[in-house]
């Protein structure tokens, strides 16, 4: 088997490249060398930029050998790069989260830390900053204190991205007290962040004292550049502070300090345009007018400062306006208007149409002033609308990357536990499969050996028979009728070794009839021994030595019957061993096929289920005699109640919880009042707990069931369903609706306090309604020999819904025996199909 999936395994390799001779060498010595093999080509092919290449090395790697923690935590890790790359967001998380499981059993710290790192990079760069933190603090438990303040600053550009502002600055501020005083540029980066963030939560007086901190540390290390920038800012704080001339005075200190700037340059620019609004709101419009044109003038046509002269011609536009010259006012807004057009800056344009507004208004224009509002408004409520609808798409985004990650590790610990029961039952049926052998072992040794006494037994007949033969012939050479006798006797004595040859070797099964055969040839062998005496009677005045001969042949006759008589003795051990071995079997057997009667005896008829609904089907079939699902109906009042489930195990054990399960059922349903879907599973999960006496202790069996369980209101044409990880499938107007339970069972659970939720839903004409356990869709087949799956289940049902149960349950089973082939079945089948409005079909 191994070597047939090695050679598999290099046959799709060699769709991207055809291994070498010592790669071959490599792969050939088992599944773990062979996994790991192709892990590192897995890695070349990323090195040299093959990612469809590395992608197919890596999952291949994955499905030839798992029990490698190690190796199976670098291939997630590799995969969930690879569908990163490929834009593949679902499918990297997955991966990443499988590789985070890994290594955290493997408790190695760095390559934690570094996955943790990797995945909040990851939700980072696609947008989800709610999440992103999440892993930057886990990583930063990991990390050294140098590496844990880059991380924390990463948390906080998160929380600015996601609007949490406040949580922002608690972290900056974290990092800052951890940082030490050498680490300028760190201090400077921090500080920034919190100045920033005090600004937009309009707290000017903490915005300053932080910029004034960034101004120290600039001077320490003799920046001007940024001893310009730093006084800027300091300036612009006390600009929101209303304190203009310390504006003014820390504005000027930023024009020396950049002076040796471009004068050309956007920075420049701006100190002089910060210089005039700084004016223009302590209302001195004369020098604010100085500076504004002056930089208006350095603007020119550059086309890199685009943006800031229609900012600029705007702000210029204001000022005129605040000076009551409309002229200029109205000339710098109309040149503002088309330079926020060109700039396609739509924020500005806005603006700028509330400014010409504002001075048409002033000129007593009011027509064109109301229409130029007008459009002040529509771009502002678009831009408001934009703005919401950002906000809207980003808290769903940040829904969906929340909810898909709790079903990723969901969907993760199920496949854990999936593979820990494959495991054990792997192990339990390699075991079986050893005892199985060790016992044939020992059933053909014992064979063997009796055959080996057999042919030793024959094979001394044959020598004594030789030797007698031949003394006969040489002292009865001239007895003519001695001879005859003699070769009367071979013939006989042939006749029955062939006999008995043939009874033990051929048909061992009938030793009735190898007794009757023996016996015979012991009567045969007597009455030839008494022929033989008789003769020797007579001729015994002829030849005294005959009378010792014949001495010796009745002794060895006799030493004969005794191991015959042996060989007998076993023989009938041997019948007597299996005939007990058949009889306990068909006890057994016949105590199962008896549970089967109880089984069907407790499960509600079909016919009465069918008598409940204008059209059903139920589809049902045990792997073995009996049956681990199970299904359950009744009516009470006007309301019809119907379940589909699927105990732990089957067979057998399965069988049993069937039983526990259709009681619980009945008792709980006989009460005065009928309880909703929901609570009827609580009350249900309830008594299969104290039942099987569960507390959730570790080592505790987990037995339980799942279910998916109707509700139907006949007066009022609803249904109430709830699910214990089972769904409820509807097919309407050729469309399948999927109404999911629950992901609990019934039984001890983590989430066993959880109450389970009820779904109602309107019922329309002609609805097919579904319920089932994952028999079907767990079955193997098909031309790749893979589980059937829901969404061809769901493609099967949605095919068949138009047509009569009857015809349903016929294409559903031929369907299904034509995927399963001449495989075995592998679980349990349960399908239940219904309508409850219109008439039955007879399609």
């Amino acid at each position: 088997m191994k070597a047939e999936s090695l050679c598999i395994v290099l046959m799709l390799m060699n769709a991207f490249q055809v291994p070498t001779e010592a790669q071959y060498d490599t792969l050939a010595t088992g599944d773990s060398l062979q996994a790991w093999a192709l892990n590192h080509e897995a890695h070349r092919a990323w090195d040299n930029n093959e990612p469809d290449k590395a992608l197919f090395l890596a999952q291949s790697s994955i499905q030839l050998f798992y029990d490698d923690i190690a190796l199976a935590a670098d291939n997630y890790h590799l995969v969930a790069k690879l569908y990163a790359r490929k834009n593949s967001t679902e499918d990297a998380i997955r991966y990443y989260l499988r590789s985070i499981t890994a290594y955290e059993k493997l408790s190695d710290a760095p390559r934690l830390r570094n996955i943790y790192t990797e995945t909040g990079d990851y939700y980072f760069s696609i947008g989800a900053y709610v999440k992103a933190p999440e892993y930057y603090l886990k990583a930063s438990q990991l990390a050294d204190e140098k590496e844990k303040n880059k991380l924390l600053i990463r948390v906080g550009d998160c929380y600015v991205r996601s609007g949490e502002t406040a949580k922002s600055s608690e972290v900056y501020t974290e990092v800052l007290k951890n940082l030490p005083d050498t680490s300028q540029r760190s201090r400077l980066e921090i500080l920034s962040h919190l100045s920033r963030n005090s600004s937009q939560q309009n707290s000017f007086d903490e915005a300053l004292a932080y910029d004034r901190e960034i101004l120290e540390i600039f001077v320490h290390l003799f920046d001007t550049a940024g001893i310009s920038a730093a006084y800027n800012n300091i300036a612009f704080d006390y600009v929101n502070l209303e304190k203009y001339p310390d504006a003014i005075g820390y504005f000027n200190q930023s024009l020396e300090f950049g002076k040796e700037q471009d004068k050309g340059s956007a920075e420049y620019v701006q100190l002089l345009i910060n210089m005039g609004v700084c004016y223009q709101r302590g209302n001195d419009y004369d020098n604010a007018l100085q500076y504004l044109l002056k930089a208006y003038e350095l603007t020119g046509n550059n086309p890199g400062l685009s943006r800031q002269r229609a900012d600029l011609e705007n702000i210029l536009a204001i000022t005129y306006f605040y000076e009551n010259d409309l002229y200029n006012a109205g000339e710098y807004s109309r040149r503002s208007i088309s330079s926020a057009k060109s700039a396609g800056d739509y924020h500005l344009l806005e603006s700028c149409y509330l400014t010409y507004s504002q001075i048409l208004k002033a000129g007593n224009d009011f027509i064109r002033a109301l229409e130029f509002y007008e459009m002040h408004l529509a771009i502002k409520d678009s831009i408001e609308r934009g703005i919401k609808l950002n906000e809207h798409i980003q808290a769903q985004k940040d829904l969906d990357f929340e909810r898909t990650d709790r079903e990723l590790r969901l969907k993760l610990a199920e496949e854990e536990m999936t593979e820990i029961q494959l495991k054990k039952m792997k192990l339990e049926a390699e075991k079986r499969e050893k005892e199985l052998d060790l016992l044939k072992k020992k059933r053909e040794l014992e064979l063997s050996e009796n055959q080996r006494t057999m042919q030793s037994l024959l094979l001394t007949q044959k020598e004594n028979e030789a030797e007698l033969r031949n003394r006969e012939i040489r002292s009865l050479a001239q007895d003519k009728a001695i001879q005859e006798l003699q070769l009367k006797e071979k013939e006989a004595e042939q006749r029955k070794q062939e006999d008995e040859i043939r009874v033990l070797e051929i048909e061992k099964e009938k030793q009735s009839e190898a007794r009757k055969r023996i016996f015979y040839t012991l009567i045969l062998s007597l009455l030839i021994a008494i022929l033989v005496l008789v003769l020797l009677v007579i001729t015994r005045r002829k030849n005294s030595t005959l009378a010792k001969q014949k001495s010796e042949i009745e002794t060895k006759n006799t030493a004969l019957e005794e191991k015959n008589e042996e060989i007998l003795t076993q023989t009938e051990r041997i019948v007597a061993q299996k005939k007990l071995i058949e009889e306990k079997n068909l006890s057994i057997t016949d105590s199962i096929q008896y549970a089967k009667r109880i089984q069907e005896a407790v499960l509600t008829p079909v016919e009465e289920i069918e008598k409940y609904f204008a059209d059903c089907f139920i589809l049902f079939r045990p792997r073995d005699i009996v049956s681990g699902d199970f299904y359950w109906s009744t009516r009470k009042d006007h309301k019809i109640i119907i379940a589909a489930a699927d105990c732990t195990g089957h067979g057998v054990p399965g069988a049993f919880m069937s039983m526990l399960g259709t009681t619980f059922l009945s008792e709980i349903t006989s009460g005065s009042k009928l309880p909703d879907a929901g609570s009827l599973l609580d009350e249900l999960r309830k008594n299969v707990i104290a039942a099987l006496r569960q507390q959730g202790k570790e080592g505790e069996a987990q037995d339980g069931m799942d279910i998916a369980l109707c509700i139907i209101d006949e007066k009022k044409g609803r249904m109430n369903f709830a699910g214990a990880n089972n769904p409820l499938y509807y097919v309407r107007k050729g469309e399948i609706n999927i109404i999911k339970g629950d992901r609990m069972p019934i039984g001890i659970h983590i989430n066993a306090a959880k109450p389970f939720t009820g779904h109602n839903l309107d019922i329309k004409k002609d609805d097919a309604f579904y319920i089932f356990s994952d028999g079907m869709a767990d079955q193997f087949g098909g031309p790749e020999n893979k589980k059937l799956k829901s969404a061809a289940m769901q493609q099967l049902l949605v095919s068949v819904s138009r047509y009569s149960s009857e015809k349903q349950k016929e294409l559903i089973e031929k369907s299904f025996d034509e995927w399963k082939g001449e495989n075995e079945q592998v679980d349990d089948i349960l399908l239940i199909g219904f309508r409850l409005d219109g008439k039955r079909k007879t399609k």
